[in-house]
């Protein structure tokens, strides 16, 4: 019966580079590693944390007073591209009702 190497074993070779979403394997938090996902899987992750990274922004830009036509101006300038229903609907999915205007 042919031996098998156990990764766990101190013996095996094994590259700890990271990648480009976490700087090391052995403290990676992803459960498996990136690099075996199927391209579908990673896409799915990378969508998932460009989401929470807009939905971060908007609620900072949100929490700082800003209004619906601030946020729009700094989205589009950030993202290269957005419009008003766009970045509306955006941030009713972050669960954010944003000011129409600055009251005097």
């Amino acid at each position: 019966m042919a031996h098998t190497p156990d990764p766990t074993n101190e013996e095996y070779l094994y590259r700890n580079n990271g990648c480009e979403y976490h700087h090391d394997c052995l403290s990676c938090p992803f459960e498996r590693c990136i690099e075996e996902m199927s391209s579908a899987e990673v896409r799915a992750i990378n969508i998932k944390r460009k989401n929470e990274e807009l939905n971060k922004r908007l609620k900072d830009l949100h929490k700082d007073g800003n209004t619906l036509s601030q946020i729009v101006n700094v989205i589009s300038k950030e993202r290269g591209h957005s419009t008003l229903n766009n970045t509306y609907r955006d941030l009713k999915k972050a669960g954010i009702t944003p000011k129409a205007h600055n009251k005097p």
